[in-house]
């Protein structure tokens, strides 16, 4: 909350510069945010790529600070999460997923279908600290920049391309459990986490 203090009290040309160097290490993990950043040093040609930068910021002033116990269970939809510190564990059809300090999750709060979206819930192995954005904060950041053509330019492509690999393999899978004559599990984590049975997605 301090950092986010200052950080506000700057200009905005600071405010780009220290966001982007502070936070270059989770943001350039996230799939829809760094392809919009250049690296420090690196020239840029359009002005409304010169303005990216500050979109950034605003997601970086969106973000909010969440704790989780050891042995929590969360996972809300639409959400973007960047793990700070700690150890959390995805249950998978295929095998688990560990998930450590510098691990994003959630970039497909950008599409608008359920069926498309990774809804797997995640367990805190130890205490964790996390970074979250919901998809309304998402969303205000975006109408504060819809001005800006170039990165409403990049972000649609980003959907588009997300959504078309998400659809493939979703339909891949039906045609996999059709051949095979299975039924999908309705429940991730109560087979071997105790009294977690209405958290079943």
């Amino acid at each position: 909350e301090q950092q986010e203090l200052i950080l506000r009290r700057m200009s905005p040309v600071l405010q780009g510069e220290v966001a982007l160097r502070s936070n270059w290490q989770w943001v350039k993990k996230v799939s829809f945010i760094c392809n919009l950043v250049h690296e420090p040093g690196t020239s840029v040609e359009s002005s409304d790529m010169t303005r990216i930068p500050y979109f950034v910021v605003d997601i970086s002033l969106a973000l909010e600070s969440a704790i989780f116990a050891q042995s929590e269970v969360f996972g809300a939809q639409q959400t973007l999460y960047i793990l700070k510190r700690g150890l959390a564990l995805s249950g998978a059809r295929s095998g688990m997923r560990v998930f450590c300090a510098g691990d994003v999750w959630g970039e497909d709060l950008v599409l608008s279908k359920s069926s498309l979206r990774d809804s797997r819930l995640r367990l805190a192995v130890t205490y964790l600290e996390i970074f979250q954005l919901t998809f309304a904060s998402f969303s205000k950041v975006c109408h504060r920049h819809r001005s800006n053509m170039a990165l409403r330019k990049r972000l649609r492509q980003f959907v588009a391309r997300l959504s078309a690999r998400r659809a493939i393999l979703l339909e891949a899978r039906r045609r996999r459990l059709t051949a095979a004559g299975e039924t999908q599990s309705s429940c991730e984590f109560a087979w071997w986490v105790p009294g977690t049975q209405d958290f079943a997605v």
